[in-house]
């Protein structure tokens, strides 16, 4: 879907539904709560940037590992950060980064990356695009 300057929404859906990054970041306008991505097996290293529009736009973000524990947080984030993780996993599994409105910074643009691991988020880990067995 790509919606041009305007925006879309999914409220509720009978099947799956992942984002694609594939053509660059993934553009989100006040979006709160969990997004899940596929780490493969043995992947070195990876990353999950985001980034606000402008200086006074933003967004808090926790990144979570497999088995929930928490890997890193950050508040108010405007200008680029990235969560950069190097722990290779025998299996490829779900990870999630948990998005919230930031304490000081203004909660509508922004934006998200993901680096050295397929570039599909999904707002269930059932719909998290993983290759097939």
């Amino acid at each position: 879907m790509d919606p041009g300057t305007n925006w879309a929404r999914i409220v509720r859906s009978n099947r799956p539904v992942s984002v694609s990054a594939v053509d660059g970041s993934v553009h989100l306008l006040s979006t709160s709560g969990p997004l899940y991505f596929y780490v493969p097996p043995r992947t070195p290293e990876f990353g999950v940037k985001l980034f606000g529009e402008g200086s006074g736009e933003g967004i808090k973000a926790a990144l979570y590992d497999p088995d929930g524990q928490l890997v890193g947080e950050q508040d108010n984030i405007t200008q680029a950060y990235q969560f950069e993780v190097a722990r290779p996993e025998p299996e490829g599994r779900v990870w999630r980064v948990e998005l919230s409105p930031a304490t000081i910074a203004f909660h509508e643009d922004h934006y998200l990356d993901l680096f050295g691991i397929p570039p599909f988020l999904a707002g269930v880990p059932e719909a998290v695009l993983k290759p097939a067995n």
